[in-house]
C-alpha cells in the first residue's frame, strides 16, 4: 500500500477518481451526484520471485458503532485481474447486519483503544468467531481489470498477501454526499487539496493527514516534494476535492 510521496494527488489518481462510470455508481448509492472523494492511496504489488509470507490478519471495520447509518462506502478501483490468490480484499460476510447486535451485547468493546484513528475498529479472534457462530464466513473478493468493488464500512474486513505471481494494481476511493460535511471540513479539505496532502479512506470526516515520506526520489538523484504530475484542476475535480461548492 502506498500512501507517502503525496501519491494520493498524483495526475493519474485523479482521472481514476473522475472516470464517469465510478461517480456515476456512487451517485446511484447515495441519490446524488454531488460528492466529495477520499483522498486515500493505492496499492500496487509486484511479482516478488518468492513466496510471500503471510501477514497476520487485522480484521476491522471503518465505521464507529456511535454512528448510526451507512455513514462511509469504500471503493477499490481494480486495474488488473484478481483471482482467489492473488491477494487484496477479505470480507466478513454478513456481518454488516450483526454489528449492531455484538456491540449492543459487547458494550466494553466500544472506546476500545485502537492504534487506527476514531472510526477504526479492530477484532480480536475470540470476536471473529462471535460473527461465524452467527453464519458469517470470510470471504475473498475477486474481481477483474475495470471492475469497482464497493462495501460498507460497518463490514468486517481485512487484506492478504498474495501467493500468485501476479500483479496487483488498485486505486482506493470513496465518495460521499457533499452535504454530509461542515462548513470547517469543507474549509480544511480544500487547504489539504491545495497542499497535495493525503487523509483517510473518509470524504467528509476523520481529515487525518498522512505526511510521512513528502519526498521522493528524482532520477537525477537528490529528493524533491514535487507530484510526478500534477491534477489538472478541472470543476469536477475542484468540487470532489470540496474545493468549490456544488
Amino acid at each position: 500500500m502506498y500512501h507517502g510521496y503525496r501519491i494520493q494527488h498524483e495526475n493519474f489518481i485523479w482521472e481514476a477518481r473522475t472516470e464517469d462510470g465510478v461517480i456515476e455508481a456512487f451517485a446511484k448509492l447515495w441519490g446524488t451526484d454531488k460528492l466529495l472523494v477520499s483522498f486515500d492511496g493505492m496499492n500496487f504489488t509486484l511479482p516478488s520471485g518468492t513466496t510471500l509470507p503471510q501477514t497476520q490478519p487485522w480484521p476491522h471495520i471503518d465505521q464507529s458503532p456511535l454512528r448510526e447509518g451507512m455513514q462511509c462506502v469504500q471503493g477499490i478501483l481494480n486495474f488488473a485481474p484478481n483471482g482467489p490468490q492473488d491477494g487484496g480484499l477479505l470480507v466478513m460476510k454478513g456481518s454488516t447486519k450483526l454489528m449492531p447486535e455484538f456491540f449492543k451485547t459487547h458494550s466494553g468493546t466500544i472506546g476500545r483503544e485502537t492504534w487506527g484513528p476514531s472510526d477504526w475498529f479492530g477484532f480480536h479472534e475470540s470476536e471473529v468467531k462471535w460473527f461465524e457462530e452467527r453464519g458469517c464466513e470470510i470471504h475473498k473478493v475477486t474481481a477483474e481489470a475495470g471492475d469497482l468493488i464497493l462495501w460498507d464500512s460497518r463490514t468486517m474486513h481485512f487484506n492478504c498477501v498474495p501467493s500468485t505471481q501476479n500483479v496487483r494494481a488498485v486505486v482506493y476511493a470513496c465518495y460521499t454526499p457533499a452535504s454530509f460535511a461542515t462548513a470547517d471540513i469543507l474549509q480544511q479539505k480544500g487547504e489539504l487539496f491545495d497542499q497535495r496532502i493525503g487523509t483517510t479512506h473518509w470524504p467528509h470526516d476523520n481529515l487525518f493527514t498522512e505526511t510521512s515520506d513528502e519526498h521522493r526520489p528524482e532520477e537525477e538523484g537528490g529528493l524533491t516534494k514535487r507530484l510526478n504530475k500534477e491534477p489538472i484542476e478541472t470543476d469536477l475535480v475542484l468540487k470532489l476535492a470540496g474545493k468549490i461548492p456544488y
